[in-house]
């Protein structure tokens, strides 16, 4: 007889851990860059989504008072400012940590702070709208494109009547925008 005894073992050899390993590392670096894409995609979503609702908001309060609404997008310290107000042109701002700051003359209905870190982006063919308080138009004519830093986009393109109709590029939910 032998000295030495053999015995097999039920656990895993250091190879087999090693393919393992391997075949999970691969399976996170696809997950992952996907991943960060959906997220992005859910961020810019509900940006967009949250300054829609804010502007038919402005138009509903504007038409049932008959009072013009505003909405002003001001670029301050470390994001964008998105306020909506009653009162004269510049009755309301942000100041640079993007809180709103309103003159006696200026009554704020809402402020939203989109942060630079937070991977999502506003800009506007316009500083600031106005609808008027009768008829719900809109002076002037704007566009918002919130944008993700991966380059998802969708923008608001909002008529001279009220209306507003939205389109995004690389998105398939939604219509595709013009080039």
């Amino acid at each position: 007889m032998s000295a030495f005894r053999t015995t097999k073992s039920a656990g895993l050899t250091l190879t087999e851990l090693l393919v393992v390993v391997a075949i999970l590392a691969i399976l996170v670096s696809i997950a992952v860059p996907s991943s960060r894409k959906s997220v992005e995609r859910v961020r810019v979503q509900g940006t967009a989504e949250s300054l829609r609702s804010d502007f038919q908001e402005a138009r509903m309060l504007a038409i049932g008072t008959g009072r013009t609404v505003r909405m002003r997008f001001d670029r301050v310290g470390a994001g964008v400012c998105a306020l909506t107000y009653q009162g004269a042109l510049d009755a309301c701002r942000c100041n640079d940590a993007g809180e709103p700051i309103c003159k006696p003359s200026g009554r704020l209905l809402r402020n939203t702070w989109i942060p630079d870190d937070r991977g999502v982006d506003l800009s506007t063919t316009a500083a600031q709208i106005t609808v008027e308080g009768e008829r719900g138009l809109v002076t002037p004519a704007t566009t918002l494109k919130v944008t993700g830093s991966l380059g998802h986009r969708i923008d608001h393109i909002v008529a001279l009547t009220g209306r507003i109709r939205s389109c995004s590029v690389g998105e398939a939910a939604m219509a595709p925008c013009a080039s």
